[in-house]
């Protein structure tokens, strides 16, 4: 028997697009004749589902879109911020093993008479394939060929691109706790070795530059291939140094991060530029923002401007007769309750609002009000929540001539209610 694969996701795939297979089969003319399809998943024990796909009644062929089972693998407790990669513990390298899955896909067929299906698995496999926590817009999708698409090409020392829609220049002022997070696929050992930070004061000076080794570089693990390096000043500051070292701190005017391989060349196509914002705000503490980008990264944004944290309340209550009865008598006072308070709920929200952004940023912003997945780095803390203004974003773009300066003022919705006492 003859099963061929005639179009295939490459090696890696965005996980909420469609990952389509498409076969072919000899045998498709028997009775009863269907594809099968069985996934496994790396880190879990046997098979975990079989699908089966009758062949189609023009080309007899069989379908099979994979992405509703794998993406459910995805993440861990996707109630709180272990399903995510981002954490305000990791100083320098760290893996983002619950943004991306290995796994295989094994293709059979069955057919026979009614009462004697045979099912013949295990004809064709497809290898080690992997997936990634992306889901790319219908039009940017619509470019990807599964038949030519190279999945190579998406890995940071292929591209020197990361998984970030960050600009490579940006500003933040310090705190004590920034955290950013810089996200990336790589394909081969040893060619993403190390970190290298510089610092520069306001002339442009070298102040002291430092490197921090990837201890995950082997790739001995499916998982480190989808990895992170966090490069905010409470990570760096509290890094550990192969050599050298830096300090984050208000002499600093910027500093540079780059990505290197082992023999120490850069792989990145830009350096990533952060610069300290030396603006007074008048005692006021900035709040970032992190979130969940389409091509699976966490992206930040701090705001500086006047944030105002504000609570709603909602309440439930019930009608009671008024009064009571005492000895040969019936009455209230002035201070009974006729109607009761039996639930209140506490909803804290905060409408923050950013300094001037610019065109650079705009993709990034466009990112901030769409995604799912947003948590408030406040008082070195990270808080869950989802933006609830405003659902219409803008992109600013050269070509439309919408190029001017603008600020962004969002309200940010905490995902956990706080209750109050029952009257």
């Amino acid at each position: 028997m003859a099963l061929t694969i005639q179009q295939q996701p490459d090696i890696w795939t965005p996980a909420y697009n469609p990952m389509v297979f498409v076969l072919d089969s000899n045998n498709n003319a028997q009775p009863n004749f269907r594809y099968v399809a069985d996934i496994y998943v790396s880190g879990s024990t046997g098979r975990q589902l079989r699908m089966l796909a009758s062949a189609s009644p023009t080309l007899s062929q069989g379908v099979f879109d994979v992405s509703p089972i794998i993406s459910t693998f995805l993440g861990e407790l996707e109630d709180s911020i272990n399903g995510f990669n981002i954490n305000k513990t990791t100083n320098g390298f760290g893996l983002a093993a619950s943004s991306m899955v290995a796994y295989e896909v094994k293709f059979g067929e069955q057919y026979g008479a009614t009462l004697a299906i045979t099912t013949y698995p295990d004809i064709t496999v497809t290898g080690t394939k992997y997936t990634f926590n992306g889901c790319y817009d219908t039009a940017t999708w619509s470019g990807y060929d599964f038949t030519t698409f190279d999945g190579t090409a998406i890995s940071v020392e292929s591209t020197g691109l990361t998984l970030n829609r960050l600009p490579v220049t940006s500003t933040y002022q310090l705190t004590g706790y920034i955290d950013r997070y810089i996200h990336y696929i790589t394909n081969a050992a040893a060619k993403v070795s190390r970190a290298v930070i510089t610092t520069f004061d306001q002339n442009g000076s070298q102040i002291a530059t430092g490197t921090i080794t990837n201890p995950y570089s082997s790739l001995i693990l499916y998982a480190y291939r989808r990895q992170f390096f966090s490069c905010g000043e409470r990570s760096l500051n509290a890094a550990t140094y192969a050599t050298g070292g830096v300090t984050i701190d208000d002499s600093v005017y910027y500093y540079t991060v780059d990505l290197e391989d082992g023999t120490n060349n850069s792989i990145l196509s830009t350096k990533y530029t952060f610069f300290i914002d030396k603006n007074c705000y008048s005692g006021r503490t900035p709040i970032d923002l992190h979130w969940l980008n389409d091509q699976g990264a966490f992206d930040s944004k701090q705001f500086t401007m006047i944030n105002r944290p504000k609570t709603k309340k909602t309440e439930t209550t019930f009608k009671r007769k008024l009064g009571i009865e005492t000895n040969n008598a019936y009455g209230y006072t002035n201070s009974d309750a006729g109607t009761v308070v039996i639930d209140t709920t506490i909803q804290e929200r905060y409408e923050l609002q950013s300094d001037w952004t610019d065109i650079d940023e705009s993709l990034m912003l466009n990112q901030l009000i769409q995604s799912p997945v947003v948590f408030m780095d406040i008082n070195g803390k990270l808080l869950r929540g989802r933006i609830v203004s405003p659902t219409e974003a803008e992109i600013k773009s050269v070509s439309f001539g919408n190029i001017e300066l603008d600020n962004l003022k969002i309200v940010f919705e905490c995902a956990v209610d706080s209750k109050r006492q029952r009257a």
